[in-house]
């Protein structure tokens, strides 16, 4: 491992705002008057970025620099003005696979290149490049959340299809790269426990995200809850003449860049990264606009933090109904305890409500599934002998409920 200091007033500095190139004088100027107490720090970095296209942007002089071809390597990030021994650094692990071995590299190619031309661009800050909407997986190779846009229904099944096949073998790549390797991906793991306690493999990746040509600005990513762990590939343009034909380099320039420690990570074909986005300040570099570059994509993976919230509070409220049921409170004794004005947790889904699945084809079973269960906050507005009524904070829906039904969907939360 190698420990990497803060550099504080002497980090690295971008040199172009809004795509205007900037000397380092003036880059620093300009960040400061953006700095202040309660500043949101995506909105202090917005706009600068690190630009290869133009002057005063080296990263190859930066102090720490781990380049395509060097060996796996574990960078500790030390925080800033903390004596080193008493707060343990944010780690970030790198390597690159056999660049040579294509095989090994085509499902996360096939799966970029699916999900740049048939998925939905995301858009946020201000870089370039493009990102793409979260794929999700569920349980044997089916994915949620994810909208393959085309019109032909014959080829958006087999789009999908390839989509779905793709990410599994995905998720086989960064367990073998990532686990045991001191990276926290067994930690992302268990917490795909709690949002999927039923899945078949958890420490297979659940959720995905593309980018392509990616650029952006210093940031932190607040959305997610673990570690990022991200793969890259790129593609070459090829250029005919009469007579030949031939390929060039598309990672030029490119960098997963760690300004405020001065860490410089080059990207390219096989390059794998893990890191704490949510932690330590990061960006990505604008690669070399040549007439002949080709595409560098990457397929990042990471729990988002709205989704292993709402699925964390969801299974303690359940803990906090089996505890009930186990600790032999009755349906009668738990409706005298409510209170008009309380505020409860009251699942909205009742867990007898089923819904059927559209009719299979001659000989094959009829099934039924379980909506999906959640909860959400509500008031109690009135009492009766036999019924509570309540109201939703969330939709302000009035309903009704039974002893049993309150005792059986009703939660007093923690």
């Amino acid at each position: 491992m190698i420990s990497v200091p803060h550099l504080g007033e002497e980090r690295m500095l971008p040199n172009t705002n809004d795509g205007q190139y900037i000397n380092q004088i003036e880059s620093k100027m300009m960040m400061s008057m953006r700095h202040g107490p309660g500043c949101n720090p995506n909105k202090r970095w917005e706009g600068f970025r690190f630009d290869s296209n133009h002057d005063e942007f080296n990263p190859l002089d930066w102090p720490y620099v781990h380049r395509l071809g060097d060996e796996p390597q574990h960078y500790v990030l030390l925080p800033q003005n903390v004596d080193h021994g008493s707060i343990p650094g944010s780690i970030v692990f790198t390597g690159c696979t056999n660049i040579d071995d294509i095989h090994e590299l085509q499902p996360i190619i096939t799966a970029t290149q699916i999900a740049s031309k048939y998925t939905t661009e995301v858009r946020k800050g201000k870089g370039v490049g493009n990102m793409y909407t979260y794929s999700m997986m569920e349980n044997f190779g089916k994915t949620t959340q994810c909208a393959i846009h085309i019109s032909n229904k014959v080829k958006k099944q087999q789009i999908k299809q390839q989509y779905y096949t793709a990410l599994g073998k995905c998720g086989a790549l960064y367990k073998k790269y990532f686990e045991k390797k001191c990276a926290g991906y067994e930690n992302m793991c268990q917490d795909i426990k709690i949002v999927r306690p039923d899945s078949h493999d958890h420490l297979q990746p659940l959720c995905y995200l593309t980018s392509k040509n990616l650029g952006n600005s210093e940031h932190l990513d607040t959305d997610d809850h673990s570690r990022s762990f991200a793969f890259w590939v790129t593609t070459t343009k090829s250029t005919k003449t009469t007579t030949t034909t031939t390929t060039t380099p598309t990672h030029e320039g490119v960098f997963l860049l760690f300004p405020q420690w001065g860490l410089a990570i080059q990207l390219g074909n096989g390059r794998y990264i893990s890191w704490h986005g949510n932690e330590v300040p990061h960006c990505t570099s604008v690669g070399l606009n040549t007439p002949d570059r080709g595409d560098i994509f990457s397929l990042f993976t990471a729990l988002p933090s709205s989704l292993f919230k709402t699925c964390s509070r969801k299974q303690t409220l359940d803990d906090i109904k089996v505890d009930r049921r186990d600790s032999g409170e009755t349906a009668t004794a738990f409706f005298k305890s409510l209170r008009v004005g309380m505020r409860v947790e009251c699942n909205v889904c009742p867990e007898s409500v089923t819904k059927k699945l559209p009719k299979l084809s001659k000989g094959k079973k009829q099934a039924t599934v379980k909506r999906k269960q959640y909860f959400r906050k509500h008031k109690i507005v009135g009492i009766t002998e036999s019924h509570v009524e309540l109201v939703s904070e969330f939709s302000k829906r009035f309903q009704q409920l039974s002893k049993v039904e309150a005792y059986n969907r009703i939660v007093r939360a923690p």
